[in-house]
């Protein structure tokens, strides 16, 4: 990738590789591997640069373990869906105050790091997951929103899902 990059979108079934050491460029504002795309590989040690804004993987056969992503304050759209991704959803770094839709279903995310809310939050999905998702996890997620809430006042709706039949609920 070169340094600076807009937007990166890769969609199709004739896209084919490895992203498994990819290094994404420091100024990438967009980056999307959707699709019927033959990529495969581990985004694990991916560095997520401060300056994406959109990040969509999704029908795709990556995978990686994402608990330890901290998700940048510029990011206003996260999808990770219908992947081999497990571990925790990632955190959300704190101190933004832009609008965030964030979704990490249908995967293998079996816990959530997220404890960071924002004012214009308006959809956090975690829901389908394809491994267990206990109910203590649950318990700590919304914990952590009522916290949240308990301090800051809400500023727009947001939807928050957590269905499917391993949510152990």
């Amino acid at each position: 990738f070169p340094n600076s990059l807009s937007s990166f979108q890769f969609g199709g079934t004739s896209v084919t590789g490895d992203v498994t050491n990819w290094i994404l460029p420091n100024s990438i504002n967009n980056l999307f591997l959707i699709g019927g795309t033959k990529l495969t590989g581990n985004i694990t040690n991916w560095v997520i640069p401060n300056s994406l804004a959109s990040l969509d993987i999704s029908s795709t056969a990556i995978s990686g373990d994402l608990s330890f992503w901290v998700l940048s304050s510029s990011i206003v759209y996260f999808n990770i869906g219908y992947t081999n991704i497990v571990g925790s959803a990632p955190q959300i770094s704190a101190h933004a105050t832009n609008a965030l839709n964030y979704n990490a279903r249908s995967s293998n995310i079996s816990d959530s790091n997220t404890t960071v809310f924002r004012k214009a939050m308006t959809g956090y999905n975690v829901s389908n997951q394809n491994v267990a998702f206990s109910t203590a996890n649950i318990d700590k997620l919304l914990k952590a929103i009522a916290d949240w809430y308990q301090v800051n006042a809400p500023t727009a709706n947001c939807t928050f899902t957590l269905s499917g039949s391993k949510m152990g609920i």
